[in-house]
């Protein structure tokens, strides 16, 4: 049995170069705004969906932040959380050694900033990045689709 991946973790970004004059939350901004992308597009497992029903009708309602949605489903991304298509799309886009997520992160949001922690949390930002994510995606989808 094959260890489960685990993608991000905001505790990995408060235990590394995480800058000290910041609040701890926006330790969550940077991966919220991705996990938020694919609970708004439906690629989140149905019993992740389930244990977390609340906070996804919080976050569908722009009742809470990415971050804090992020934060409320356990600051962790793993591939138990998603769909088969969520994982396939993820591994080749969010992966931060050789996808595209941070490039278009840093690009879109956090270019001038000190760092991409330094991002605000609003659903601005977000509506930002989730542009870039669905163009992301649908080249994804035409290039699977072409290769099967």
């Amino acid at each position: 049995m094959s260890e489960k991946i685990i993608y991000d973790k905001a505790k990995y970004h408060i235990e590394g170069d995480f800058p000290e004059d910041l609040d701890e939350k926006q330790a969550y901004v940077l991966t919220g705004f991705f996990v938020t992308w694919l609970s708004l597009n439906e690629l989140f497992s149905d019993l992740i969906i389930t244990d977390y029903k609340e906070k996804f009708d919080n976050l569908k309602n722009k009742e809470i932040s990415p971050s804090d949605f992020y934060k409320a489903i356990g600051g962790v991304f793993s591939e138990d959380m998603l769909t088969q298509e969520g994982n396939l799309f993820t591994q080749q886009y969010f992966d931060f050694d050789n996808g595209q997520y941070l490039d278009d992160y840093d690009y879109l949001l956090s270019e001038k900033l000190p760092s991409f922690f330094h991002v605000a949390d609003t659903w601005e930002n977000y509506e930002i990045i989730s542009t870039k994510i669905n163009s992301r995606f649908i080249g994804w989808e035409k290039n699977r689709k072409k290769e099967s």
